[in-house]
C-alpha cells in the first residue's frame, strides 16, 4: 500500500470522480442512456482509480475493467461518443492484456510493475 501525498491525491481525485458522476445523474432532467453510462462511467473509473492507488499490482486489473466498461458503453452511447468510447475501450483493453503477457515497451511496462 502506498501512502503519503500521492495517495491522498488519489483519494481526492477519486472522490471527485464519482462525485461527479452522482452531480451528472442528479442535475439531469431526462434520465437517458448517455446519462446513465456516462455517470457509470465515471464512478467506475474512480473505484478502480482508487482500488490501483492504495494497490498497484490491481493496475493491470483496473485498466482491463476500465477497458470493458468503455467497450461496453459503446453500444448504449449515441453517436459520436459511442465511437470514441469505443476507441477508447478498445486501446485500454489492448493495453492491459499486453501488459499482462508483458509485451510493452520496458517504459511502459514498469508502470504496472511498481512495489
Amino acid at each position: 500500500m502506498k501512502s503519503g501525498k500521492f495517495s491522498f491525491l488519489g483519494v481526492i481525485i477519486s472522490i471527485f470522480l464519482i462525485a461527479l458522476g452522482a452531480y451528472n445523474l442528479a442535475t439531469s432532467s431526462v434520465w437517458d442512456y448517455d446519462t446513465i453510462v456516462v455517470t457509470i462511467i465515471l464512478v467506475i473509473v474512480g473505484v478502480t482509480y482508487a482500488m490501483s492507488t492504495f494497490v498497484p499490482a490491481w493496475l493491470k486489473s483496473a485498466v482491463f475493467v476500465d477497458g470493458l466498461v468503455f467497450g461496453i458503453s459503446y453500444f448504449y452511447v449515441t453517436s459520436p461518443l459511442n465511437v470514441l468510447f469505443g476507441i477508447v475501450g478498445l486501446l485500454l483493453l489492448i493495453l492491459a492484456i499486453l501488459a499482462y503477457i508483458g509485451k510493452l515497451p520496458n517504459s511502459l511496462l514498469r508502470l504496472f510493475y511498481q512495489k
